[in-house]
Parts: structure tokens; sequence; C-alpha cells
């Protein structure tokens, strides 16, 4: 898939999302596929979904890949969170 994504003139991806199967995922199955595509792009930029259930799991994810070198990480905010409000509150 990565060497497509090149081949087309990507220039980043992204990686674990919240759409697949992402948070189905082990910690150690997260952070291989993670560091898979960071290896395989080379010097392009890999951003990382990192969103979890709890705040822990998000920091250790968020710490790892980053120590690989993904150019960033992504966290969405929990699915029962609607408001702004209770969206910058989850973030703060």
């Amino acid at each position: 898939m990565v060497e497509r994504y090149l081949a087309a003139g990507a220039n980043g991806v992204t990686v674990l999302g919240i759409m697949g199967e992402a948070p189905k995922l082990e910690p150690d199955e997260s952070l291989q596929i993670a560091t898979r595509f960071i290896d395989r792009m080379g010097r392009l930029p890999v951003i990382i979904g990192v969103s979890a259930p709890g705040f822990a799991a998000m920091r250790s994810l968020a710490r790892s890949v980053m120590d690989q070198g993904a150019a960033g990480v992504m966290i969405a905010p929990l699915p029962s969170l609607r408001t702004d409000d209770q969206i910058t509150g989850y973030y703060r």
C-alpha cells in the first residue's frame, strides 16, 4: 500500500484513524503498524491516530510513535462528546 501511495505522489499519510479497525487493535499491534508505515515512508511525514478510551493509552502510543519518527499524532474526542464545550473541555 505504501508503494502505491508513493507512486501516486503522496507527500505523507495518516494511519490508524478512527473509522477503520484501529480502535480494535492491541497497543503493541498499533505500534507495529505505525512503525511499519514510518519506516516505509522514509522522509515523508506520517501522522498516527492515537485515540483511545483512556489518556494513559493515548499518551503511551503517542510517545512511542513520536520516538519512532512520526511527524505528529491525531486524537479524536470520545463519541459521546457532542457540544463544543464538551470537546474543548476534553482536550483541556
